[in-house]
């Protein structure tokens, strides 16, 4: 009986000394899991917010380069006339003489 319980109690080792480091590994495992699982988490919120905040310069972009808003600022800053507008001056028949005179007597 003896050399059975010597036999059973150094399987019984072998086995303790084989599965505590094994159950350290499962452990460790499931903690890493768990960090890069949260980690996954905060970077696909992070993902959302940016991918958001892109879509909301995208339409910032598309409402500034539209035809309107363009030729709007473009007639209001800068003076321009958009192409095929015509702005007609009235001048005097009287006046157009008068500047006439002035001018020939300037080059003569």
């Amino acid at each position: 009986m003896k050399k059975k319980n010597k036999i059973f109690l150094k399987q019984l080792l072998i086995a303790i000394v084989t599965a505590i480091p094994l159950l350290f590994i499962h452990v460790y495992s499931l903690d890493q899991i768990k960090k890069l699982n949260s980690l996954k988490s905060d970077k696909t919120i992070l993902l959302k917010n940016l991918e958001d905040e892109l879509e909301s310069s995208k339409v910032e972009i598309q409402k500034l380069s539209s035809e309107d808003v363009i030729i709007s600022k473009a007639q209001k800053r800068l003076g321009l006339v958009k192409a095929g507008e015509k702005n007609v001056l009235h001048i005097d028949k009287t006046k157009i003489g008068v500047i006439e005179n002035i001018i020939k007597h300037k080059y003569d």
